[in-house]
């Protein structure tokens, strides 16, 4: 399994080279990957995304490729950064923008669709194994993580 780390490390980047606009019409398998990822990213099932469940998930993804080594604090800070400039820097994340923001990460990865459907089952296939194998450190209950609070 490769890392994920070093697909997002340069993302911030990103809203530089192109602005935060619809990404159009895609087909309907990497609609329903997108879909399925983002399910699997809400760990408290309430339909958004919260900066916390980003977070938690990242981490154990990061303790599966590097065991109890991982550096949890760097990826804390890199996913909040990225949740905070990418995503929304006021609270939860809708599905619509989470959506807008992967679209345009991928299509600055790879413009090939094939290649994006690999990246997703890449992702998709990280958070779920990393729900497997922590199922109960991977609750968060909502609010657990107000706006403009720090980890």
């Amino acid at each position: 399994m490769g890392s994920t780390s070093s697909v997002f490390e340069n993302c911030v980047a990103l809203r530089d080279l192109a602005p935060c606009q619809d990404p159009g019409v895609r087909s309907d398998r990497l609609e329903e990957m997108m879909q399925e990822l983002f399910r699997l990213q809400d760990l408290n099932c309430n339909g958004t995304l919260e900066e916390a469940e980003l977070l938690k998930l990242n981490e154990k993804i990061a303790i599966l490729h590097g065991g109890s080594d991982a550096e949890c604090s760097s990826v804390r800070r890199r996913y909040s950064q990225i949740f905070r400039s990418e995503l929304n820097a006021e609270g939860p994340v809708t599905f619509t923008r989470f959506r807008r923001y992967m679209y345009r990460t991928l299509d600055a990865l790879d413009p090939d669709e094939p290649t994006q459907a690999m990246i997703l089952d890449q992702f998709i296939a990280e958070a779920d194994l990393a729900l497997a194998t922590f199922p109960g450190s991977l609750k968060v209950n909502p609010g657990f993580m107000k706006a403009g609070a720090h980890p």
